[in-house]
């Protein structure tokens, strides 16, 4: 199943609901761009697994042990550094985007809390986890995008956190269906691909079943 903004949207709310008030206090990075926390939350132990992986990104719940390296790798200590002793406060996806946050409060070395984020953005080979401070400034990133590779979107530490460009899509729980149909009568696309132009969230496989329905007229149905 792909990992489009409708699973975004049903992981972050089985996070939020398992997970939100529990303490972190393990954190491990057993591969690249593999990331596990170990969160204590409703008298039970959670694994957060995040992975970054461009043909595997994903944010999960998970039971998997893995073997993590003699030394933890920099961004892991970092992470440590910032969240062990924290307090999940939030998990959320925002409008059906790739992209969900993970809000922590922690404190510093003088005990002075404050907020920060983990964004895990999940885009194929754009995917990325990124630990934010509260003023909206980058920390560190899994990955580094400098101006060589993004020059509209760095992902570099102290510079500040900017979503990617939005899409002019509509969010799935905004759809008037009935008025979603009626255009569809000037279209000379296929429904699929309509499906995917106009609707935050869609990805092919939705989108070519969901153009099979019965309400929509078959003859304009053809391969995506």
């Amino acid at each position: 199943m792909p990992f489009d903004g409708i699973v975004a949207e049903a992981v972050a709310d089985e996070l939020s609901k398992k997970i939100s008030g529990g303490r972190i206090f393990k954190i491990y990075q057993p591969e690249k761009y593999t990331l596990i926390f170990h969160i204590r939350a409703n008298n039970e132990n959670y694994r957060l697994l995040m992975n970054c992986n461009a043909n595997s990104a994903r944010i999960h719940l998970t039971e998997l042990d893995l073997e993590n390296p003699e030394t933890p790798p920099v961004f892991c200590m970092l992470l440590r550094k910032h969240l062990i002793g924290g307090t999940v406060t939030a998990v959320e996806c925002l409008d059906y985007e790739r992209i969900i946050n993970l809000y922590v409060e922690s404190s510093d070395e003088l005990g002075d809390k404050s907020i920060k984020k983990v964004v895990v953005e999940i885009m194929g080979r754009h995917s990325n986890i990124i630990l934010v401070n509260s003023s909206g400034k980058i920390i560190d990133a899994i990955k580094h995008i400098d101006q060589d590779i993004n020059r509209v979107r760095e992902i570099m530490p102290a510079r500040t956190y900017v979503l990617p460009p939005p899409q002019d899509k509509t969010i799935p729980t905004e759809l008037n269906i009935e008025n979603f149909i009626l255009s569809l009568e000037n279209e000379q696309i296929p429904i699929s691909k309509v499906l995917l132009n106009r609707i935050k969230a869609s990805v092919r496989c939705f989108a070519t079943k969901s153009a099979t329905g019965p309400e929509l007229n078959p003859a304009l149905l053809q391969t995506a």
